[in-house]
């Protein structure tokens, strides 16, 4: 397209070559044997051909307005010019050229780059080896690619008036400094919410500042370290011109870090909603500061994994969440556990700070650590969240196991219920495994569960970190344990229909169930996995307990046993029920034992008989 333009300027007289002639909309000089073809495109647009061939020296070619709009339509740059630099100044404060569509950079033996940049409006489609000192009064669209040489490194520098939705690429020429952006200072934002800018590059960046950031900004490989930007000095959502003040989308940077005294940083005033990766250490601060003052620490929405390359890289120093003066402060130096901070995610904003290797976040789990919990309206699943996200590979088997015991007793865990609970991560947040069983509507009363690590045949953990570089294993963790509600005996009393409270009830509960081995079957009394004699014994030993209750609620046994299960005293009155040994002998039994062997025999139509003759008995029916 860009050949039938040339040629249609050409049939039309409209060519002009020189070193100091000027069209009405554009003005251009050069020096040091430079020479240029400039193309009127009608309207305002034109377009222009720069050419420097002169060895070792600056050829300078300076392009400014003669009117009011004076739109570029291309600049093709022939920097045939060896040891030498293509220096390329477009406009002045006073006579800013209007736009740019596209410059290209077409034949490259010496060094080329703005030196300095004035537009009034939009600038697009750049392919050249630097930009610096440039100021863009409107918008950066489309893709801005620096190249580097033998003569050295891509930069960037520029001052964006209005936002940033172009793909930006700084290449590395494999020599420090790499490709660097010294400075990209927008005052609206870089990408939007929807669609994300891409901004690569492997060297080093000074400063992005932005009222809003939008962006997924890593090196330019494709694979492990590669995709790492080598150091960030300053990434700032400022929203100090527009914008919400959040970043969004990822950064990924090996290290934070400057030897001095200058102070690094990646700020957010609003939220972060994406995930920092730091590939390697933390060595200086992150910062998130709440658009809401009232809510302090509602700003980490996203993540920062550090140490995201496994490489043993370290969390040392501060992430800030919330406003000035009410800020949460975690510091990865100050935990038993490196970066295991106590805070909930949802006292942060639902975000994390997390170190690889992954730790169990025991605060943050449900239920929490080493409590006691209240059986009232618990669910079947216990939720095991971790400091960063993690996954595991199907073909090892489940990431965790369930051991439960009687509260109360000091023998090992050592009914094992695994295959009674299923793992799962969380639909909507994958820092969290569910080990969750469809056996019960909910965890039972009077256990003491734990809930440990599996491992895989090689020794190590099933359950790994998420990374983009890889899956190693979480860190080693001491298993998560805790009671549905307490008990008041040294054992199980009784309790075999889990309803809190030991009545007859409990009885029909085990005639019903009698001889299964399912997973926390109603009628396992004494929660020993088999229902049998012994939780007949159970019930009958502990009849009208409420055994169990949760810390810190206040209730305490009472030998009454039927105020323990809720009876008026009236009628109590009406009826006398029978203890479980008195109905068995009733019913022409020795005693318990004997009934329960009896009971064990029976065809499934008898038992039954057998169950409402008791229960009546029982009742005082």
């Amino acid at each position: 397209m860009r050949f039938g333009l040339h040629v249609l300027a050409l049939l039309c007289g409209l060519l002009f070559t020189s070193s100091a002639f000027a069209l009405p909309g554009i003005a251009v000089s050069a020096t040091n044997g430079g020479t240029y073809s400039l193309v009127y495109l009608g309207g305002d647009e034109y377009g222009l051909t720069l050419t420097a061939t002169t060895e070792n020296v600056v050829t300078t070619f300076t392009i400014t307005r003669n009117t009011q709009y004076a739109f570029l339509k291309y600049i093709d740059v022939y920097s045939s010019n060896p040891g030498g630099t293509t220096a390329l100044v477009i406009g002045t404060p006073d006579e800013k050229v209007y736009s740019i569509h596209e410059i290209d950079l077409l034949d490259e033996q010496g060094f080329t780059a703005i030196v300095s940049m004035d537009l009034a409006q939009n600038f697009e489609n750049a392919e050249l080896n630097g930009i610096e000192n440039s100021r863009i009064g409107g918008d950066v669209n489309g893709y801005v690619t620096l190249r580097t040489n033998s003569r050295g490194s891509a930069f960037l520098q520029a001052n964006v008036i209005g936002n940033v939705y172009a793909d930006i690429t700084v290449e590395d020429n494999g020599v420090a400094p790499f490709g660097f952006i010294d400075l990209l200072r927008v005052d609206g934002q870089i990408g939007t919410s929807t669609t994300l800018a891409n901004i690569r590059i492997d060297g080093v960046i000074f400063g992005i500042t932005a009222g809003e950031i939008n962006a997924s900004i890593r090196g330019t490989g494709t694979s492990g370290a590669s995709t790492y930007v080598r150091q960030v000095f300053q990434i700032e959502a400022n929203k100090n011109t527009g914008g919400s003040g959040d970043i969004r989308g990822d950064i990924r940077c090996l290290m934070t870090d400057f030897p001095g005294s200058i102070d690094v940083f990646i700020r957010a005033v609003g939220d972060l909603e994406g995930t920092i990766y730091v590939g390697e250490s933390f060595l200086e601060k992150f910062e998130l500061v709440s658009e809401i003052e009232s809510q302090q620490a509602f700003g980490l929405k996203g993540r920062v994994i550090v140490n995201a390359l496994d490489v043993a890289g370290q969390w040392f120093s501060d992430v800030n969440i919330g406003p000035p003066g009410s800020q949460i402060t975690l510091d990865g130096n100050s935990y038993s556990e490196p970066g295991a901070y106590p805070n909930t995610a949802a006292s942060l904003g639902g975000g994390t700070v997390g170190e690889v290797p992954f730790r169990l976040h025991r605060e943050d789990c449900f239920p929490i650590h080493a409590v006691t919990i209240d059986p009232a309206g618990i669910a079947n699943e216990i939720r095991m969240r971790h400091y960063g996200p993690v996954t595991w590979n199907s073909a090892d088997g489940q990431p965790f196991q369930v051991h439960r015991r009687k509260i109360g007793s000091t023998s090992e865990f050592d009914w094992q219920l695994q295959d009674c609970f299923t793992c799962a991560l969380d639909s909507t947040n994958d820092t969290i495994v569910k080990v969750s069983t469809s056996s019960v509507s909910r965890l039972q009363r009077g256990v003491e569960y734990r809930v440990s690590r599996r491992l895989r045949s090689d020794g190590t953990n099933v359950l790994r970190c998420n990374l983009p570089t890889g899956t190693p294993e979480v860190a080693y963790y001491s298993p998560l344990t805790f009671k549905v509600c307490q008990a008041f005996f040294a054992h199980s009393p009784g309790d075999a229909d889990d309803s809190g409270l030991v009545d007859a009830n409990d009885v029909d509960s085990v005639l019903a169930n009698w001889g299964s081995t399912a997973c926390m079957k109603f009628g396992d009394a004494d929660r020993n996995g088999i229902i049998n004699t012994l939780d007949l014994q159970e019930a009958e030993l502990y009849n009208g307990f409420e055994y169990c209750y949760a810390e810190g609620m206040g209730v305490a046994p009472q030998a009454d046993g039927f105020a323990r299960m809720g009876l008026e005293a009236e009628t109590v009155a009406s009826f006398v029920p029978m203890t479980l040994t008195e109905a068995v002998t009733e019913m022409g039994y020795d005693d318990t034992d004997d009934f329960a062997q009896q009971f064990d025999a029976m065809e499934r139509a008898a038992r039954e008989i057998a169950r409402q003759v008791l229960m009546a008995l029982l009742n005082g029916e």
